[in-house]
């Protein structure tokens, strides 16, 4: 911690176990596997299912979360820029991601996406059967 009161905090891009094994580029099996038929994972495809979780939690989008920007998503995004007086481009600009990290940031709209989190929910099941 820096004297007023923040902190940095420094990523070394190589992934180690807690106990410090190095594990980079060698993957770790999970022990409880929750299937969540993902898409490849790139930088567009994260930032569009994003945005379509936060834009599902408002009513806006009620496709599903597979970070695909197809039809639905542009008709959720065009309503959204619309009732959020931005310039109706249909796609996800600066002035609409702005407007989304907004919704984002609210307590509300973090619960329902953690509603949403299959990987999530399933690991709290599994705390609460060991603690129980």
């Amino acid at each position: 911690p820096l004297t007023d009161g923040s902190a940095v905090k420094m990523t070394t891009a190589r992934y180690y176990t807690p106990d410090g094994t190095f594990i980079h580029h060698k993957g770790i099996e999970p022990d409880i596997k929750v299937s969540v038929s993902e898409t490849p994972n790139n930088s567009n495809l994260t930032k569009t299912k994003n945005a379509q979780r936060i834009l599902k939690a408002v009513s806006y989008y009620q496709g599903a979360l597979d970070g695909i920007y197809g039809p639905k998503m542009a008709g959720a995004v065009l309503r959204f820029q619309e009732d959020k007086s931005i310039e109706l481009t249909g796609v996800i600009d600066d002035a609409t991601e702005r407007e989304l990290a907004k919704i984002a940031s609210r307590k509300d709209i973090q619960e329902e996406i953690k509603r949403e989190d299959k990987q999530l929910n399933r690991a709290i099941d599994v705390l609460k059967d060991k603690l129980n």
